[in-house]
């Protein structure tokens, strides 16, 4: 993992600061989060920018991470897990790294430590980290005084192991595109404002709004340069494979499950404020609150994912199936690019408490 060359400070002097470390999406990479930087300090918060192997400042995928998204038959499911537990083994030691060498301020209630983000297709990188948490405890425990909050933003229902609806579309799947269309016309569409009906109880599923119009169009050429990388979507390409084969055969699905379903035994990971601790008491930690925050103008694959999390986690309440703290957050007339068209707001929805976003 490698960083997006800008590392945003929060106020000066600050000891309480909130690290908020994001993980962009498809084809996108760190530059997309740049318009949140101005807010920085105003919210007390060091933003770092994530990224991902195969993107500009990090380095690349070698020949054997390739070859376990290659489809392999009946060894693809777990190549891509395996895959997939590799990224969560260097995310997790990359966040050590940045507690280590910027000697972060731990978490105490609500400021300090970090808020890691997976936005979009990364929202698989965090559901990989929670469910790596969960089996290797011991190896994560002095990140465990850090980390504070997962937040899954506007993240596709692929990415959580859910069926789409009877009737879908998808620009990378249009037989009338050939392939260098589709990646043109996929960042058109997946950066649009959609009107899915009130709380997305109905789907738009292609044409968006002419007005606000997406979210690209709105982008000069030299803004587009700055935070689009298309090499990975591409045939062939990481991201596309990762996206395909994960879903296909079951492994994202096993994933989230792995990630927000608590397993007998296991402590929570959310720090404690030490200061609420008597000296001799053992440290039990409350559990690492998880947040889910979508946006109601997204493209149809984040409402759809939303509604299907919403009610798999009535289900399991019902059946009293023990999962993490999950809060689900909506944001209203906010599309996939929320934190370039509405930069303050989405910070602000990341680091408050509040459901008001």
């Amino acid at each position: 993992m490698g960083c997006y060359p800008a590392r945003i400070w929060a106020r000066a002097g600050s000891l309480d600061y909130t690290t908020v470390v994001l993980i962009h999406g498809f084809a996108w990479h760190g530059g997309i989060f740049q318009h949140m930087s101005p807010f920085a300090e105003q919210y007390n918060a060091r933003l770092i920018f994530v990224n991902r192997r195969d993107y500009p400042d990090s380095d690349p995928y070698d020949t054997d991470d390739h070859k376990l998204l290659v489809p392999s038959g009946e060894d693809t499911a777990r190549n891509i897990r395996t895959f997939m537990d590799q990224r969560a083994v260097e995310l997790v030691d990359f966040l050590e790294l940045l507690v280590e060498d910027l000697k972060l301020p731990r978490a105490k209630g609500s400021s300090g430590g970090i808020v890691l983000v997976g936005w979009s297709c990364s929202g698989v990188f965090i559901t990989a980290v929670l469910a790596y948490l969960q089996t290797m405890p011991h190896k994560c425990h002095s990140l465990r005084k850090y980390l504070r909050r997962a937040v899954l933003y506007d993240v596709p229902y692929h990415v959580l192991g859910y069926s789409p609806p009877s009737v879908s579309y998808h620009p990378m799947t249009d037989p009338k595109l050939s392939a260098p269309e589709r990646l043109q016309a996929f960042a058109a569409w997946v950066s649009g404002y959609f009107n899915h009906g009130r709380a997305g109880t109905s789907l738009e599923l292609k044409q968006p709004l002419l007005d606000p119009q997406p979210t690209i169009l709105s982008m000069s050429d030299v803004e587009q340069q700055s935070c689009l990388h298309l090499g990975p979507g591409a045939p062939g390409g990481s991201d596309l494979m990762l996206m395909t084969e994960g879903a296909r055969h079951g492994v994202f699905a096993l994933l989230k499950a792995d990630a927000l379903y608590l397993k007998p035994g296991i402590v929570d990971e959310t720090p404690v404020d030490d200061a609420k601790l008597k000296p001799n008491d053992d440290l039990v930690e409350k559990e690492l609150e998880v947040v889910y925050l979508w946006c109601d103008q997204s493209v149809w694959e984040m409402p759809w994912g939303a509604r299907a999390l919403q009610s798999e986690l009535g289900e399991a309440r019902k059946l009293r199936k023990p999962t993490r703290s999950i809060k689900i957050k909506q944001m209203r007339w906010a599309n996939h690019f929320a934190h370039w068209d509405q930069p303050e707001r989405v910070l602000r929805a990341l680091l408050t408490d509040s459901d008001l976003v």
